[in-house]
């Protein structure tokens, strides 16, 4: 009978432990999906600051030597971007 007994207990220990095995893929899983697409969003952020960065410079271009050349008094920081050739 004791040897029911444990032959049973190690059955159920085997069951649980494949499905906790289950359960740490899946956590993990989710955890690199999750990961992936904060790398995704951030990547984007980082691309929409650049656009307005090079909107705020070309805005603070035309304003500072279209608009009031006096106002800058020659301290405008201004670089233009490089285009591509």
């Amino acid at each position: 009978m004791a040897k029911e007994e444990l032959q049973k207990q190690l059955v159920e220990q085997v069951e649980l432990r494949k499905k906790l095995e289950r359960e740490f893929q899946h956590l993990k899983d989710n955890f690199q999906d999750q990961m992936k697409r904060e790398l995704s969003y951030r990547e984007e952020m980082v691309q929409q600051l650049q656009i307005v960065r090079e909107a705020h410079d070309a805005l603070h271009h035309f304003s500072c030597k279209m608009l009031t050349p006096r106002q800058c008094g020659g301290r405008c920081a201004f670089k233009p971007p490089l285009l591509p050739p």
